[in-house]
C-alpha cells in the first residue's frame, strides 16, 4: 500500500511525485569531490490517493541519492542508472526504475470495478542541461508491462541561495503519455463501467471514456534546503499538480489541480 501510494504521489512524481525525489535532485547542495556521494533521509509527504484523487494521505517517503564518480546513481527519482555522456553541462543517460500501478483498494467508492493497475520495471532515457543555477531535464520512461505506457516529463528548475544555509528551487514541468498510459490510468473500457455501476450504482459509477495520448499534467514545485550542520540538513517544499486535457475530462478525476508538500531530514557523507 505505502509503495504505491510513494509513487503515485512523485511523480513525477510523481504527484509529485514525486517530492522525495524532488527533494533531493532539486536542492542538492555543493559536495565535496570524491568517488561518492550519498544522502540519505526520511520525509513525510501528503499527496493525492491518486491522480484524480480528491482524497488524500499522509504517508512517509524514502529519500535516497548516491552518485559513484559523477556516472553512476541510485535515486529515488531515476532508479538505478548511469549516465553515458556528459560535457559542458550535457548529460543523457538511462536507468531502470519502477512503476507502480494502482490499486483499486485505494479508494473503493470511486475505482471500484475499474480492476488493479499491475506494476512494472520501467526503463528510462535520461537527459539534463545544466549551466550556473539553471538545470533543464527531461525524462522518458516506458513500462515494461503493466500499463505499457510511455511518458516524456519535461521540466526546468532553477537553484536560488537566500542565505548560506537556505536554498530554493523554483521549478515547472510537463508531463505527455501515451496512449497506453492515458488508457490504464484515466479510461473506462465498457466493462469497467457496467461493472462500476454494479458495484456503487448507476450514479456513482463510472461512464465509459477513451482517453488519448496527450499532455496529462502540469506541475509547479518550490523546493527548499536548510542546511543544520555540515551534513544534516532539512528538506522539503510543496506545488501543484494540475491535470490536463483528457486526463482532466476523465470520471475518474475527481480534482484536476492538486497541491502536494513533504518535510524530512536528510544526511549527506
Amino acid at each position: 500500500m505505502l509503495s504505491r501510494l510513494f509513487c503515485l504521489s512523485i511523480a513525477s512524481l510523481g504527484v509529485a511525485a514525486a517530492l522525495s525525489s524532488v527533494a533531493v535532485a532539486q536542492t542538492r547542495p555543493e559536495a565535496p569531490k570524491g568517488d561518492w556521494q550519498v544522502a540519505a533521509g526520511a520525509l513525510v509527504g501528503y499527496a493525492p490517493a491518486y491522480e484524480g484523487a480528491d482524497k488524500y494521505k499522509v504517508m512517509p517517503l524514502p529519500l535516497i541519492d548516491v552518485v559513484w564518480r559523477e556516472r553512476v546513481f541510485l535515486s529515488t527519482m531515476n532508479g538505478l542508472g548511469a549516465w553515458a555522456y556528459r560535457h559542458n553541462g550535457f548529460s543523457i543517460g538511462g536507468a531502470l526504475n519502477y512503476e507502480f500501478g494502482r490499486a483499486e483498494s485505494l479508494d473503493r467508492g470511486e475505482l471500484d470495478g475499474l480492476g488493479d493497475i499491475d506494476g512494472a520495471a520501467q526503463a528510462r532515457l535520461l537527459a539534463e542541461y545544466r549551466t550556473g543555477p539553471f538545470r533543464l531535464d527531461a525524462a522518458l520512461a516506458r513500462a515494461l508491462g503493466g500499463s505499457d505506457g510511455t511518458t516524456l516529463r519535461i521540466g526546468a528548475s532553477m537553484a536560488y541561495p537566500i542565505t548560506e544555509k537556505l536554498r530554493l528551487m523554483p521549478g515547472i514541468a510537463a508531463v505527455w503519455a501515451d496512449e497506453n498510459y492515458m488508457d490504464a490510468y484515466f479510461g473506462v473500457t465498457a466493462a469497467q463501467s457496467a461493472l462500476s455501476r454494479a458495484r456503487l450504482g448507476t450514479a456513482a459509477g463510472k461512464s465509459q471514456f477513451e482517453a488519448k495520448s496527450g499532455v496529462k499534467n502540469v506541475d509547479l514545485t518550490l523546493m527548499a534546503n536548510y542546511s543544520l550542520t555540515q551534513n544534516w540538513s532539512l528538506r522539503g517544499g510543496g506545488g501543484v499538480r494540475f491535470l490536463v486535457g483528457d486526463a482532466a475530462d476523465s470520471p475518474i478525476s475527481k480534482r484536476d489541480t492538486a497541491p502536494f508538500a513533504n518535510l524530512g531530514l536528510a544526511y549527506r557523507w
